[in-house]
């Protein structure tokens, strides 16, 4: 059963250098929380089809993310999808939309989690990634106006 998070912010910089802080990988270390390193599989940078892979730690328990980007319209959205074997499966979707005082970024989370791991801790696990996803919004923020 999926579990969709919407969650969105304005911030006070140009669609490109918010853009920039979504599509390459090593500034995701810089405001992902848990996010502990990042390995590219493919090479010429950000393009539909190019893969990387996150280790993540969640709770003291590490997880590795496959993720590859399903579409692109830079600056404006990027769609990746993360594999977690077995348990999750997502879908993210950046959107930033320019604004009168400010520009806004939206990130729309689909997790799906499989077998007996959804049965059990699917809901409270959806309202923990919400969450997440909303600190991580707070500190890519942070991370964007502070330069």
């Amino acid at each position: 059963m999926p579990h969709t998070s919407t969650v969105d912010i304005e911030i006070d910089a140009a669609p490109e250098a918010i853009f920039a802080w979504l599509a390459e990988p090593e500034k995701r270390l810089e405001w992902i929380e848990g996010l502990k390193e990042i390995t590219p599989v493919t090479e010429d940078g950000v393009r539909v089809g190019a893969c990387w892979i996150e280790i993540h730690d969640m709770k003291g328990r590490e997880y590795e993310f496959e993720f590859e980007v399903t579409e692109l319209e830079a600056p404006r959205r990027l769609r990746c999808t993360a594999l977690a074997r077995p348990q999750f499966e997502i879908d993210l979707l950046y959107i930033v939309e320019t604004g009168l005082s400010a520009n806004s970024l939206t990130i729309e989370q689909t997790t799906y989690i499989h077998g007996w791991f959804a049965k059990l801790m699917g809901g409270m696990l959806a309202k923990g990634l919400a969450g997440k996803l909303a600190r991580d919004l707070k500190a890519l923020k942070a991370a964007i106006e502070d330069t």
